[in-house]
C-alpha cells in the first residue's frame, strides 16, 4: 500500500457522512425560520463547527436573522459588537443588547452585562449592579456568574468582603470544571483565604485548572461560551497576569490564558490582585 495514500474506514466516512447532513439539516431549519437553529448555525461558523467552515463574517449574519425577542440571539449578536467578529467593534451596541437579552433572564447576558457596570462600558460605572448581576447569574447556575461573584466577594467591591463567601463561589464554578475558578479556588487553599491553608489541595486544584494542551491556564471550560476580560478597577496596580482582551475560543489555539503563578508567597499581595482582578466575561463560551 503506498504510505501516501490515506484511507478512511467506512465507519469514519459514515460519520462525515452525518455531520454533513446534520449541517445541512440545520441550515435549511435556520432558513426556515427555527430560533434555535438560526443561532446555532452562528455558533458553527463562529468557532468553525458541526462541519462549518470558520467565518465570523457569515456567523454574524446568522446572528443579525435571529428574533428581536430571542435572548440568546441577542447576547450572540452583542457578542460579535462586542469583540468585532465579522462587524466593526461597538462595545456600546454590545451593551446593549446584553441589557435586551438580560431581560430575559438570559444567564451568560447577565454576566457580561455585569462585566459593563464594572468597567464602565455602555453604562455608567456600578458596582452594586455588577454585583446584582453576577449574583442573578450565578444563582441561574452560570459558572462565570459565579466566578465573577467570588471575585467581588474576595475584594470587598460592590459587597462587603467575605472570603469565605468568595472561596464558596469558586468552589461551586470549579465544580462546573471552570478551569479560572478551579485556580482561583486553589490560591485560596494556598493561602488560607475563606478556607483552611491546604497547600496539596491548592496544588491539585492549580493542576486540575490545567488542560493537557497548554501550561496556562485557560478561562472557559466549554467550547460554547466565548470568553471576555473585563477589568475590575483600574486604580488597582497593575497585575503580574497575562492580560487579554481577546476572546479564547477563536484563537488558533481555542483558549487565552488568563492567570500566571507567582513562585514566591511574599508577592501574595500582588498574586492575588493579578490572579482575582480580571473579570471574565462570557460568551462566551
Amino acid at each position: 500500500q503506498d504510505p501516501q495514500v490515506v484511507v478512511f474506514s467506512p465507519e469514519l466516512l459514515k460519520l462525515a457522512d452525518r455531520r454533513r447532513q446534520a449541517l445541512e439539516d440545520c441550515r435549511q431549519a435556520a432558513e426556515d425560520g427555527d430560533a434555535n437553529a438560526v443561532v446555532q448555525m452562528g455558533m458553527n461558523c463562529l468557532y468553525g463547527i458541526g462541519g462549518a467552515a470558520k467565518d465570523p463574517k457569515k456567523a454574524f449574519r446568522w446572528f443579525s436573522q435571529t428574533a428581536p425577542d430571542d435572548p440568546a440571539g441577542l447576547y450572540w449578536l452583542g457578542v460579535c459588537y462586542d469583540n468585532g467578529f465579522g462587524v466593526e467593534r461597538d462595545e456600546d451596541r454590545a451593551c446593549r443588547l446584553y441589557q435586551e437579552s438580560a431581560a430575559g433572564d438570559y444567564a451568560p447576558a447577565l454576566c457580561n452585562l455585569g462585566v459593563c457596570y464594572e468597567s464602565g462600558q455602555g453604562v455608567e460605572k456600578n458596582l452594586e449592579k455588577a454585583v446584582e448581576l453576577y449574583r442573578r447569574a450565578a444563582e441561574g447556575g452560570y459558572p462565570m456568574g459565579r466566578c465573577n461573584l467570588g471575585v467581588m466577594y474576595f475584594f470587598g467591591q460592590g459587597v462587603e468582603k467575605d472570603l469565605k463567601k468568595a472561596a464558596y463561589c469558586f468552589a461551586q464554578a470549579a465544580e462546573q470544571r471552570l478551569p479560572r475558578a478551579q485556580y482561583l479556588l486553589g490560591v485560596c487553599c494556598e493561602f488560607g483565604d475563606g478556607v483552611e491553608q491546604d497547600v496539596f489541595r491548592a496544588l491539585a486544584r492549580k493542576r486540575s485548572s490545567r488542560t493537557p494542551k497548554h501550561s496556562r491556564i485557560c478561562s472557559c471550560s466549554s467550547r460554547v461560551i466565548p470568553s471576555r476580560i473585563g477589568v475590575l478597577t483600574a486604580s488597582i496596580a497593575q497585575p503580574l497576569s497575562f492580560r487579554h482582551q481577546a476572546v479564547s475560543f477563536l484563537s488558533d489555539d481555542d483558549v487565552h490564558d488568563d492567570i500566571a503563578q507567582s513562585p514566591h508567597k511574599q508577592a501574595r499581595q500582588n498574586v492575588n490582585k493579578g490572579v482575582l482582578l480580571d473579570k471574565q466575561r462570557g460568551g462566551d463560551d
